[in-house]
Protein backbone atom coordinates (compact mmCIF):
# COMPACT_ATOMS: atom_id res chain seq x y z
CA UNK A 1 0.00 0.00 0.00
CA UNK A 2 2.61 2.39 1.01
CA UNK A 3 4.44 2.04 -2.12
CA UNK A 4 1.18 2.06 -4.49
CA UNK A 5 0.48 5.61 -2.81
CA UNK A 6 4.19 6.61 -3.04
CA UNK A 7 3.83 6.17 -6.63
CA UNK A 8 -0.07 8.19 -6.78
CA UNK A 9 2.17 11.10 -5.08
CA UNK A 10 4.89 10.81 -7.77
CA UNK A 11 2.45 11.51 -10.49
CA UNK A 12 1.00 13.89 -8.58
CA UNK A 13 4.19 16.22 -8.39
CA UNK A 14 5.62 15.16 -5.30
CA UNK A 15 10.05 15.38 -5.59
CA UNK A 16 11.30 11.97 -4.95
CA UNK A 17 13.46 12.75 -1.58
CA UNK A 18 9.82 14.00 -0.01
CA UNK A 19 7.90 10.52 -1.10
CA UNK A 20 11.52 9.14 0.24
CA UNK A 21 10.62 10.90 3.71
CA UNK A 22 7.11 9.67 3.86
CA UNK A 23 7.96 5.96 2.81
CA UNK A 24 10.42 6.07 5.09
CA UNK A 25 8.66 7.25 8.11
CA UNK A 26 5.98 4.42 7.55
CA UNK A 27 8.27 1.52 7.00
CA UNK A 28 9.48 2.13 10.44
CA UNK A 29 5.84 2.73 11.67
CA UNK A 30 5.22 -0.55 10.65
CA UNK A 31 8.53 -2.24 11.40
CA UNK A 32 7.89 -1.15 15.01
CA UNK A 33 4.49 -2.54 15.59
CA UNK A 34 4.07 -5.02 18.28
CA UNK A 35 0.14 -6.06 17.73
CA UNK A 36 -2.48 -5.57 15.17
CA UNK A 37 -4.01 -2.89 16.69
CA UNK A 38 -0.91 -0.96 16.25
CA UNK A 39 -1.40 -1.04 12.24
CA UNK A 40 -4.92 0.00 12.42
CA UNK A 41 -4.47 4.01 11.86
CA UNK A 42 -1.47 3.65 9.88
CA UNK A 43 -3.09 3.05 6.46
CA UNK A 44 -5.10 6.53 7.17
CA UNK A 45 -2.11 8.24 8.35
CA UNK A 46 -0.01 7.60 5.28
CA UNK A 47 -2.83 8.24 2.96
CA UNK A 48 -3.91 11.40 4.93
CA UNK A 49 0.47 12.42 4.57
CA UNK A 50 0.61 11.70 1.01
CA UNK A 51 -2.79 13.45 -0.48
CA UNK A 52 -0.71 16.23 2.06
CA UNK A 53 2.43 15.97 -0.03
CA UNK A 54 0.41 16.30 -3.11
CA UNK A 55 -1.51 19.19 -1.77
CA UNK A 56 1.81 21.16 -0.46
CA UNK A 57 3.81 20.04 -3.27
CA UNK A 58 2.53 19.45 -6.31
CA UNK A 59 3.97 21.93 -9.08
CA UNK A 60 1.24 23.65 -9.47
CA UNK A 61 -0.09 25.88 -6.71
CA UNK A 62 2.95 27.09 -4.52
CA UNK A 63 6.07 29.73 -5.47
CA UNK A 64 8.88 27.02 -5.21
CA UNK A 65 10.42 29.64 -3.00
CA UNK A 66 6.66 28.04 -0.71
CA UNK A 67 7.12 24.31 -2.03
CA UNK A 68 10.84 24.57 -0.72
CA UNK A 69 9.67 25.80 2.62
CA UNK A 70 6.99 23.45 3.19
CA UNK A 71 8.99 20.10 2.01
CA UNK A 72 11.98 21.41 4.24
CA UNK A 73 9.56 22.02 7.23
CA UNK A 74 7.76 18.65 6.40
CA UNK A 75 11.48 16.99 6.44
CA UNK A 76 12.25 18.57 9.55
CA UNK A 77 9.56 19.70 12.28
CA UNK A 78 10.58 17.80 14.81
CA UNK A 79 13.88 19.35 15.40
CA UNK A 80 14.76 22.82 16.67
CA UNK A 81 13.33 25.18 13.37
CA UNK A 82 12.05 28.60 13.29
CA UNK A 83 11.16 31.13 10.30
CA UNK A 84 15.01 32.22 10.41
CA UNK A 85 16.38 28.57 10.23
CA UNK A 86 13.98 27.66 7.08
CA UNK A 87 14.44 30.72 4.98
CA UNK A 88 18.68 30.18 5.58
CA UNK A 89 18.27 26.82 4.85
CA UNK A 90 16.05 27.39 1.39
CA UNK A 91 18.51 30.74 0.59
CA UNK A 92 16.05 33.37 1.33
CA UNK A 93 15.23 36.21 3.42
CA UNK A 94 13.02 35.85 6.29
CA UNK A 95 10.65 38.65 5.59
CA UNK A 96 10.34 37.92 2.00
CA UNK A 97 9.67 33.95 3.27
CA UNK A 98 7.44 35.06 6.10
CA UNK A 99 4.84 37.51 3.81
CA UNK A 100 5.33 34.86 0.99
CA UNK A 101 4.70 31.78 2.88
CA UNK A 102 1.62 33.25 4.61
CA UNK A 103 0.17 34.79 1.13
CA UNK A 104 -0.02 31.28 0.02
CA UNK A 105 -0.79 29.47 3.19
CA UNK A 106 -2.75 31.44 4.96
CA UNK A 107 -0.78 30.43 7.53
CA UNK A 108 2.80 32.09 9.34
CA UNK A 109 5.42 29.29 8.93
CA UNK A 110 5.36 29.06 12.70
CA UNK A 111 1.54 28.57 12.89
CA UNK A 112 2.41 25.58 10.05
CA UNK A 113 5.46 24.25 12.22
CA UNK A 114 2.84 23.84 15.34
CA UNK A 115 0.07 22.47 12.95
CA UNK A 116 2.43 19.67 11.78
CA UNK A 117 3.80 19.20 15.02
CA UNK A 118 0.73 18.48 16.56
CA UNK A 119 -0.43 16.33 13.49
CA UNK A 120 1.90 14.01 14.53
CA UNK A 121 1.64 14.49 18.28
CA UNK A 122 -2.18 12.95 17.77
CA UNK A 123 -0.94 9.98 15.45
CA UNK A 124 1.44 9.03 18.20
CA UNK A 125 -1.67 9.38 20.91
CA UNK A 126 -3.46 7.27 18.83
CA UNK A 127 -0.43 4.78 19.12
CA UNK A 128 -0.66 5.13 22.69
CA UNK A 129 2.89 3.89 23.61
CA UNK A 130 4.65 6.66 24.39
CA UNK A 131 3.85 9.36 27.52
CA UNK A 132 2.21 12.90 26.70
CA UNK A 133 5.37 13.90 27.65
CA UNK A 134 7.68 11.98 25.32
CA UNK A 135 5.07 12.93 22.68
CA UNK A 136 5.71 16.56 22.91
CA UNK A 137 9.71 16.05 22.53
CA UNK A 138 9.44 13.75 20.14
CA UNK A 139 7.47 16.01 17.76
CA UNK A 140 10.07 19.02 18.32
CA UNK A 141 8.62 20.78 21.08
CA UNK A 142 11.17 21.51 23.94
CA UNK A 143 9.21 22.43 26.67
CA UNK A 144 5.98 20.36 28.35
CA UNK A 145 4.25 23.48 28.89
CA UNK A 146 4.54 24.75 25.67
CA UNK A 147 3.92 21.58 23.64
CA UNK A 148 0.22 21.47 25.62
CA UNK A 149 -0.62 25.15 25.21
CA UNK A 150 -0.01 24.29 20.82
CA UNK A 151 -1.95 21.59 21.45
CA UNK A 152 -5.01 22.98 22.80
CA UNK A 153 -4.89 25.75 20.87
CA UNK A 154 -4.54 23.79 17.89
CA UNK A 155 -7.12 20.86 18.77
CA UNK A 156 -9.44 22.11 21.47
CA UNK A 157 -8.84 20.23 24.06
CA UNK A 158 -5.44 19.05 26.05
CA UNK A 159 -3.38 15.81 24.59
CA UNK A 160 -4.87 14.39 27.87
CA UNK A 161 -8.57 15.17 26.93
CA UNK A 162 -7.37 13.60 23.48
CA UNK A 163 -6.18 11.04 24.72
CA UNK A 164 -8.80 9.81 27.10
CA UNK A 165 -11.25 10.52 24.23
CA UNK A 166 -9.37 7.91 21.96
CA UNK A 167 -9.50 5.38 25.12
CA UNK A 168 -13.27 6.15 25.41
CA UNK A 169 -13.94 5.04 21.46
CA UNK A 170 -11.69 2.59 21.89
CA UNK A 171 -13.84 1.19 24.99
CA UNK A 172 -16.88 1.78 22.95
CA UNK A 173 -15.94 -0.10 19.61
CA UNK A 174 -15.06 -3.42 21.99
Amino acid sequence: MNTMIRMAAARGGVEPQYLHAISEKFALKIEEAVAMSDLSSIPFNMIEDYCDAVGNFAIKGHSSVVRKALMYINLYFTETINLQSVADEIGVNRSYLAKKFKNEMQLSVIEYIHKKRIEEATFLLEQGRLSITDIGIEVGFSSYNYFCKVFKDIKGMTATEYKESIHKKDMDHE
